[in-house]
């Protein structure tokens, strides 16, 4: 599970990579999406920064890409981007689940004797 972070045009300040990797940690930890890898890349042109953020899944690649003239608040944009997607596939897997056999043989039972 890793985490690349790119920068073109300028270099990655300490500050920087310790802003991303600990906003990045609980993303990667997460065990109902199996994260595989997050990678961002900083690009700095015309006195603005664009952070674009991809993070890998088991089945799924999610993107973002943001601009403004703060590198911070570029790559906190594009990260709350990628949360939101990520929320939908983390609610899409936990509630698709269905009920266990014996619960569903229970109601089947109840139905038919009514």
């Amino acid at each position: 599970m890793a985490i690349t972070i790119n920068a073109r045009q300028f270099t990655v300040t300490p500050d920087i990579r310790a802003h991303v990797e600990s906003a990045l940690a609980p993303v990667i930890e997460d065990q109902v999406l199996k994260v595989s890898s997050a990678n961002v890349v900083l690009d700095y042109e015309n006195k603005q920064f664009t952070a674009s953020l991809v993070v890998n899944c088991k089945f799924h690649v999610f993107t973002a890409k943001t601009t403004d003239f703060d590198c911070f608040k570029a790559f906190d944009m594009a990260y709350d981007k990628v949360c939101a997607q990520l929320k939908t596939l983390r609610d899409k897997i936990t509630s698709h689940k269905g009920e266990p056999l014996s619960e569903a043989e229970i109601k089947k039972a109840a139905q038919d004797l009514a």
